[in-house]
């Protein structure tokens, strides 16, 4: 019970704050559920060679289906809640010193900050 309804969702979310893409976040909810139907599989039967797809789709309880796509929903929203907050990836301005990121002037030829000449 703590485990589809406290954990799962958690995890999910803490997974799309620190790494708010819901690109990232969705394919996540068939991971986990597949992980989820493989410990299922592994508790029945621990020799993976005489596993069957019928099988491991009869192992999939509907309420771990259901807080998986639930827990998939909860991370997508925490994704676009989060993105204006956190920035994954952003290039640095051109206009920058490249060695400690000071924004420099046009006419500045040398980093105030550093002392990197600018070429």
């Amino acid at each position: 019970m703590a485990l589809v309804n406290f954990l799962l969702p958690l995890l999910f979310v803490l997974t799309a704050v620190f790494y708010p893409r819901p690109a990232f976040a969705l394919p996540g909810v068939a991971l986990a559920l597949g992980g989820a139907c493989i410990t299922r599989a592994m508790q029945m039967n621990p020799m993976p060679w005489q596993w069957s797809l019928g099988m491991l789709v009869a192992r999939v309880h509907p309420i771990t289906l259901a807080a998986s796509l639930c827990s998939g929903a909860i991370a997508a929203a925490a994704c676009f809640a989060t993105q204006p907050m956190r920035k994954v990836g952003i290039a640095p301005d051109p206009r920058a010193c490249r060695h400690c990121g000071y924004l420099l002037d046009e006419e500045m030829r040398q980093c105030p900050e550093c002392g990197e000449t600018r070429v």
